[in-house]
């Protein structure tokens, strides 16, 4: 799931592109103006911009691209400008002002839906190429992804949300020693001391059980330790 910023675009537009995003699993945060647009990267650093350059309010044109692409915190932001503009010479400006694709419209949303999942994979392999090596975690026949979050058990791939990548992750780490749920909150939710809802660690660890079922193994891989919290079976015994 990707962090995707749109700005600049008319009313309608935006909501279509905002409905299409969130079905395909993504949040979208809205700039109203340039100045939200620098700020919103700066402060969240979304994985990709869908904006309208040249009816931006404050952004001076496809000039808004060059400013953009010049600010350290959007050096690996992908951009799609899209614009009722269709001539060449408005597309060889954006591009040549860092954008990386440019829709005319009227375009087809599932055409844009798509160009969108294109940038993002090219991002998530960017992102491997840079990553230290050795990514993958292992437990026994379980192992993870800890850049991409991708599980598989076996030669099952198994579906899991970002938030139950990083509680398998934690809990591999700690695989064989009791974890507390306060632990667990304040380490894979960021929770500070005394805050965090027990009943969220709860919730996951039973999701992560059905996800990881295996009928063929009668030894409980998440193990919960009564009025303590859960414990990882050592990878021997998972």
């Amino acid at each position: 799931m990707a962090t995707i910023l749109l700005a600049g675009l008319a009313y309608d537009l935006e909501a279509s592109i905002r409905h299409g995003l969130a079905g395909q699993g993504h949040t979208a945060l809205v700039a109203f103006d340039a100045a939200q647009l620098f700020q919103a990267v700066e402060q969240v650093q979304p994985a990709l911009a869908i904006l309208d350059p040249f009816l931006l309010v404050g952004g001076h044109g496809i000039q808004v691209c060059c400013d953009l692409r010049a600010r350290p915190a959007a050096q690996n932001l992908f951009m799609i400008v899209v614009s009722n503009r269709d001539a060449v010479g408005d597309k060889l400006d954006a591009f040549a002002a860092g954008a990386d694709d440019y829709l005319a419209m009227p375009f087809h949303m599932p055409e844009l839906l798509l160009r969108v999942e294109a940038l993002l994979r090219r991002q998530a392999r960017l992102t491997r190429k840079q990553a230290p090596k050795q990514p993958l975690r292992r437990h026994g026949d379980i192992v993870l992804d800890i850049h991409t979050g991708d599980v598989w058990r076996g030669d099952r791939r198994i579906v899991v949300t970002p938030v139950e990548a990083r509680l398998l992750n934690y809990l591999m780490t700690c695989a064989g020693r009791a974890v507390s749920a306060e632990e667990l909150l304040q380490q894979v939710w960021t929770q500070s001391p005394g805050c965090g809802d027990p009943a969220l660690v709860r919730v996951h660890i039973r999701h992560l059980r059905e996800k990881l079922a295996d009928l063929t193994n009668a030894v409980e891989l998440l193990k919960t330790i009564p009025r303590f919290g859960y414990c990882m079976a050592p990878a021997g015994a998972a």
